[in-house]
């Protein structure tokens, strides 16, 4: 059933849009190349608390796991848990698990 529908979502041209701001977890904390306070997500976690990380305008950059911190969601002061993002973007594609 997650098979079938993690298929559908990869075929689906809607998806980078959906989960563009769903997925930008973090914030980057730092002052470095200009990036401090924008949104970004954790592509890989690597040695020496490393990690690469991918901002919203498609910049990727390897930096420390120190300059993230987590982001609430986006117009909710409690924040919002992945799986509810999961299901709200399948509902705006009309994509049901049970399919």
């Amino acid at each position: 059933m997650i098979a079938g529908l993690l298929q559908k979502v990869r075929n689906s041209s809607e998806i980078a849009d959906c989960t563009s701001q769903a997925a930008m977890t973090y914030i980057y904390r730092w002052d470095r190349q200009g990036r401090k306070g924008q949104r970004c997500k954790v592509l890989a976690r690597g040695t020496m608390n490393s990690c690469c990380v991918e901002f919203e305008d498609g910049y990727t950059m390897v930096t420390s796991r120190n300059a993230l911190k987590r982001a609430s969601a986006r117009g909710s002061s409690e924040g919002q848990d992945h799986a509810r993002a999961a299901r709200d973007c399948l509902q705006a594609m009309n994509i049901r698990d049970d399919d």
